[in-house]
């Protein structure tokens, strides 16, 4: 499944540039369908099918920390991107419909406690098989208003065609949007075959589609906008034909949110020294309440203080994706491949280059994000 990743990708493409960027895609979906084989082959060679117990397993409580605090940064800024495009995208819609007391902050809180909390209360990700399924439907239809309505919204302009600084910034937005090594587990638990062949072929489809996706939609949008190329590509159509999409994306995204907000729970009460599917009823309430309103508190401080729905997404999305999806990605399971892997292993050599990439990613995307900040070019 694809989440909200998918829109940030025109503005990947315009800092990367079409050539630089479309090697981006290539080159991080070769290395996550590599990073979520080993990580499963690992898993099952071990007969351990949770990613911080099968880190515990081989070390000890400093990987099984490690894991669990990459994984709770990675999908909580996945859920703190689904609320600013939740709450931003549907507050416009509600004013242009002629709602005149729906502000931000209550309309956020509104979207939040009546459409995302019920689902959230959710335990297991299997639980929201069917819900992908309309979000699969609401992302298809929001990529054809790219394709098909982009170029009639769109400016004249020159085109990017690679930059090496934009490629290197916004790589971490590309691995945010193709990457799910954190519910890798889940996912492979919830399968009806639990079996390396079946598990490849999911992996390698769904990635394939889902980098297809992404690219269509970032060159798509990118071409028709130019240099006004948004963080979030919705941005980019003000008529009220687009209403209906926006209002689709919204509808995604609520019934997106969960399967994050899942895994990150499961996560947290690790952490807290427990497990999920023990947790006793009120707690396991409590706890989602407080999760969702920490994340949207951020989300409506971060709107306060002058971002901009677009600007404040993209920054989320680099962020994320450098640091907590390459952890959890591309360093973490080469790190747990190792232990058994032998170099005659046909993927050991791959890994080994995986592992080393993924270590650049993530010291050199934070650097230039924060650069590129400072300097105004996000």
């Amino acid at each position: 499944m694809i989440g909200s990743g998918i829109l940030n990708q025109p503005q990947v493409f315009y800092h990367a540039g079409v050539v630089g960027a479309t090697i981006s895609f290539i080159i991080a979906a070769v290395f996550i369908i590599l990073g979520l084989a080993i990580l499963i082959e690992t898993g099952a060679h071990h007969d351990i099918l949770d990613y911080a117990s099968l880190a515990f397993h081989l070390y000890g409580r400093t990987g099984k920390l490690l894991v669990n605090i990459a994984i709770i940064v990675y999908t909580f800024g996945a859920l703190l991107s689904y609320v600013t495009i939740i709450g931003g995208t549907s507050t416009l819609l509600v004013e242009s419909w002629g709602c005149t007391q729906c502000d931000l902050y209550g309309w956020t809180v509104l979207m939040v406690v009546v459409f995302v909390l019920p689902l959230c209360l959710y335990k297991y990700y299997g639980h929201l098989g069917a819900v992908s399924v309309l979000s699969v439907v609401a992302i298809d239809s929001v990529v054809l208003l790219v394709i098909i309505g982009g170029p009639l919204e769109g400016v004249p302009g020159p085109v990017n065609m690679a930059d090496p600084r934009g490629i290197l910034s916004k790589i971490g937005s590309v691995v945010f949007a193709l990457s799910c090594a954190p519910a890798a587990f889940h996912a492979y638990s919830a399968m009806k075959q639990q079996d390396m062949k079946s598990w490849r072929t999911v992996v390698v489809w769904s990635t394939c589609l889902g980098a297809l996706m992404c690219a269509i939609m970032g060159i798509a949008g990118y071409l028709s906008f130019k240099d006004t190329t948004s963080g979030e590509i919705l941005e980019n159509f003000p008529g009220r034909y687009a209403d209906f999409f926006k209002a689709l994306m919204v509808a995604h995204l609520c019934l997106y949110i969960p399967v994050d907000f899942v895994v990150m729970r499961h996560s947290v009460v690790q952490v807290l020294g427990e497990e999920s599917g023990t947790l006793p009823p009120v707690r396991h309430v409590l706890l989602t309440v407080f999760l969702l309103t920490l994340t949207t508190t951020i989300v409506l401080l971060m709107r306060h203080g002058g971002l901009d729905q677009g600007a404040a997404f993209g920054v989320i999305l680099d962020f994320t994706g450098g640091i907590a999806g390459a952890f959890t990605t591309f360093v973490m399971p080469p790190a747990m491949f190792f232990k058994h892997a032998t170099r005659d292993h046909p993927l050991y050599w791959p890994t080994v280059v995986m592992l080393v990439v993924g270590i650049f990613v993530m010291v050199t995307v934070p650097v230039i994000s924060v650069l590129d900040a400072v300097q105004g070019k996000t």
